[in-house]
């Protein structure tokens, strides 16, 4: 009923964000709320890429606090910056953490922990993230499964599609 009311908080969150220096790309699409940190300025995203919901970029390690105040490590901190190249899909609930590079046209699946460097036209997932496949190989799967969805006529295609599970008790 109110969902506009929080795609609208959700414009307004990305667009402070961008005021604090998030750069984004061209045909970047965030679809639901996703947070960039107290450094955004710090995050770089490419062109065409998508984010889905709740993913996190975190730029710090906020972990130096509980040894920051102590005499021998006074004002350690840790920070990364985040750079997503063109082409990518960010999964649902990743989480993305400093000094990551995720090349272009790669995907990472939902859930993912990113903690290194994710190289161009891979698939990664997982906690940490690790390369499952090629995009290519992702294609190929894909394309294999032969389920193709219009977005007319979704719901109708996909009841017919899995209608023995949604039959079932």
């Amino acid at each position: 009923m109110l969902g506009w009311l929080g795609a609208w908080r959700n414009r307004l969150r990305i667009h402070q964000a961008v005021k604090r220096g998030l750069r984004l790309g061209r045909n970047v699409r965030i679809i639901g709320r996703c947070e960039f940190g107290s450094e955004p300025y710090l995050v770089r995203i490419g062109d065409n890429v998508t984010v889905s919901f709740d993913t996190a970029f975190i730029t710090h390690d906020g972990g130096t606090w509980i040894f920051r105040n102590e005499a021998q490590y006074r004002g350690i901190t840790s920070y990364g910056p985040i750079r997503v190249d063109e082409g990518c899909f960010i999964g649902a609930r990743c989480i993305i953490l400093p000094g990551v590079h995720i090349g272009a046209r790669s995907l990472i699946g939902a859930g993912a922990v990113v903690t290194r460097d994710i190289p161009p036209d891979s698939v990664a997932a997982g906690v940490p993230a690790r390369v499952l496949m090629t995009r290519q190989q992702y294609i190929d799967k894909c394309a294999a499964s032969q389920q193709r969805v219009a977005s007319q006529g979704k719901q109708e295609t996909l009841t017919t599609l899995f209608s023995e599970f949604l039959d079932s008790p």
